[in-house]
Parts: structure tokens; C-alpha cells; sequence
């Protein structure tokens, strides 16, 4: 499951990108006197509660698997890993898709 939301959903990069929409939208209210990043918190904060759930869900999934190593004595399969292994951490390094990157070189270009 981690794997597959790491190679298909790619959570910081799309993290990332929702905080440079932010960052435009900052820009922009700047511009017009008028505040245009209120739904980006929304969107922001809601993003940061279903990455808690995922990490949530996957720290249990490697807690079910343990047991079930342990229950049934089946220890020449011991896997070695840590629970950081499957944490999806959105504070680390990732890419900004390029859909952001054009609009902010846009809006640069504009010199507003």
C-alpha cells in the first residue's frame, strides 16, 4: 500500500505543489487587497489530516504483520525494518509539479 501511494499519489509533491498554489494565491491578495488563500488553509490543513490517517493506517498495517509473525512463530521471514520505513513525511524534500511552476513563472512574468 505504501508503495503504491508513494509511486502513484506521490503525497509531498502534491503537498508541495498545494502550498505553492498558497503561495501564488498570497501573491495575487496582495495584488487586490483582498485575502484569496483562505480556502488554501482549508484544503492545507485537511491535506495534513488525511496524511495523519495514512500514516495511521500503515503504522497499523506493520503492526498486524509483526503480530502475525509472532503468533505464528513464523521468524525465517523477519522483516528488518523500522516504523519510519512506511511514514509519509510531508516536511521533507519534494519536487513542485510543473503546472505550479508555470503559473508562478506567469505570474513573475507580469510584474505586477
Amino acid at each position: 500500500m505504501f508503495l503504491f501511494v508513494n509511486k502513484h499519489a506521490s503525497p509531498v509533491d502534491n503537498y508541495k505543489t498545494l502550498c505553492e498554489f498558497k503561495n501564488i494565491a498570497q501573491k495575487i491578495s496582495s495584488v487586490f487587497d483582498i485575502d484569496m488563500t483562505y480556502r488554501y488553509n482549508n484544503f492545507i490543513n485537511s491535506y495534513q489530516e488525511e496524511i495523519t490517517l495514512l500514516n495511521h493506517s500503515l503504522s497499523l498495517l506493520t503492526d498486524i504483520a509483526m503480530e502475525h509473525l509472532y503468533t505464528e512463530e513464523s521468524f525465517q521471514y523477519m522483516p528488518e525494518m523500522t516504523e519510519d520505513c512506511f511514514v509519509v513525511d510531508v516536511d521533507e524534500k519534494g519536487d513542485i509539479h510543473d503546472v505550479a511552476e508555470r503559473y508562478g513563472e506567469e505570474f513573475e512574468n507580469l510584474k505586477v
